[in-house]
């Protein structure tokens, strides 16, 4: 499992060019809803706090497009079936290496945003994105494992996630209405990424078998 997330830094850390892309991306989904609508001081904080996630979702789906894609055009999903570590924890692995890289910084940066809207709310602002970005990021690493493993025609899989992304906007943007820092919102989503990240690793090793 080091290994792989040892592989997957190098491969961040020798394209950052990538990573800046994205960042550029949320960055301008943000601002293009933000100053859309000045008129009135609610719609524009409604359609901000709203573009926030809107852009985490599409930012955390660009960034496992190619997680496992890179790995089949390089035959290393057939490598990964020899390998000693269980497909489980390659997964976890290139999964915990995809969050560190892209998810972690984007977030840090996230309360930045926030004082464009919300002075008052940029504590509350940050965790529920950061939980709302840990649920995205799995569902996003078991829908690129799926295209990845399915083979051709797989794009229609990544429907999959879509279902999967609607309870995390709903109660993430709840949350993020709402005065208290720890409310059922939040619990829900805390459990709803445990639940997810062991169906993430049995799904993404399943993917990876079927990719022969």
């Amino acid at each position: 499992m080091l290994s792989i997330i040892r592989h997957e830094a190098m491969y961040y850390f020798k394209n950052k060019a990538e990573l800046i892309e994205i960042y550029c991306f949320i960055m301008t989904i943000f601002l293009l809803f933000s100053f859309g609508l000045r008129s009135a001081l609610t719609v524009n904080f409604e359609l901000s706090l709203a573009s926030l996630w809107l852009a985490m979702a599409i930012v955390s789906a660009l960034g496992a497009s190619s997680l496992y894609e890179r790995d089949r055009s390089a035959g290393r999903l057939e490598l990964y079936q020899l390998l000693p570590a269980s497909l489980e924890s390659i997964a976890l692995g290139k999964w915990l290496a995809f969050y560190l890289a892209l998810i972690v910084p984007l977030l840090l940066v996230i309360p930045l945003f926030g004082l464009f809207f919300h002075q008052e709310g940029l504590m509350q602002l940050a965790v529920g994105l950061g939980f709302g970005a840990f649920d995205m990021s799995l569902i996003t690493c078991f829908s690129a494992a799926m295209m990845a493993g399915g083979g051709r025609g797989s794009a229609l899989l990544s429907l999959i996630s879509l279902p999967l992304m609607v309870p995390v906007m709903v109660f993430g943007t709840a949350y993020c209405r709402q005065p208290d820092l720890i409310d059922q919102s939040l619990l829900f989503l805390g459990a709803y990424g445990l639940l997810l990240l062991p169906l993430m690793a049995i799904a993404s090793a399943s993917s990876i078998r079927a990719a022969n």
